[in-house]
């Protein structure tokens, strides 16, 4: 927000500057409250991800279908947001005044490369959750074979 205020600085103050100022600052914060609550969103996914796991049985079919909800729920809550976010740039741009539509426009443009940016980076996020469930899945599974073996163990003795 700081480099974009230097560069206000800058522009003229006559009256459609000033607005066109104001509009862009009113989009900024509204991405970067969007950012914010997607953020927060993710990090209740996550937690919600952690409290299923810590209450998860051996059983590795329980163990798929609780991270497969907890991916789906990431996502429809990420794709949300971003759809927000899109829609609130979309309205400020059509009730901008004629003269502002061109720069109201590329607001716009920036806004969707941004919330573009938010989804690639929780895509990334999910990617990451849906590696460490592979892998704690793996572990469930040895975990579950060297029980196997130890039951055998004691059967035999």
């Amino acid at each position: 927000m700081e480099s974009v205020e230097k560069l206000f600085e800058l522009l003229s103050s006559d009256p459609i500057t000033t607005q066109i100022k104001a509009v862009t600052r009113v989009l900024i914060r509204g991405i970067i409250e969007d950012a914010d609550r997607t953020k927060k969103e993710a990090e209740q996914v996550k937690a919600e991800y952690q409290r299923r796991l810590d209450r998860l049985d051996p059983d590795f079919g329980t163990f798929q279908n609780a991270m497969q909800g907890t991916m789906e729920e990431a996502v429809t809550r990420i794709h949300g947001a971003i759809c927000t976010s899109v829609a609130d740039a979309l309205q400020d741009q059509l009730m901008a005044e004629p003269e502002q539509v061109g720069d109201t426009n590329a607001e716009a443009q920036n806004q969707i490369q941004e919330s573009q940016a938010i989804g690639r980076q929780s895509r990334e996020h999910i990617e990451k959750i849906e590696r460490e469930v592979d892998r704690l899945g793996g572990e469930v599974q040895v975990s579950q074979r060297e029980r196997d073996k130890a039951l055998l163990q004691v059967k035999s003795l």
